[in-house]
């Protein structure tokens, strides 16, 4: 998460009409439960990621980057 990402994040969190009726830890599971939902759906992608690069957390992180780049310009 990049500092423009943790104010977005905040934000998104405050704006979420659900955080005002439903306790914070179940607000902090649903975004759990997103993540690894995510993951289980890429997981193909993630396996092919891991066998072709050395570096699998600087792979990551320049992937990430790259498309965090690519969203903004949009």
């Amino acid at each position: 998460m990049t500092v423009r990402d943790g104010f977005g994040f905040a934000a998104d969190a405050a704006m979420n009409p659900l955080s005002y009726f439903i306790p914070t830890g179940a607000t902090l599971g649903i975004y759990g439960t997103d993540a690894v939902n995510e993951r289980s759906l890429n997981l193909a992608s993630f396996e092919q990621v891991e066998e072709s690069v050395i570096d699998l957390y600087g792979a990551v992180r320049d992937g990430y980057m790259q498309r965090r780049e690519a969203a903004i310009k949009e």
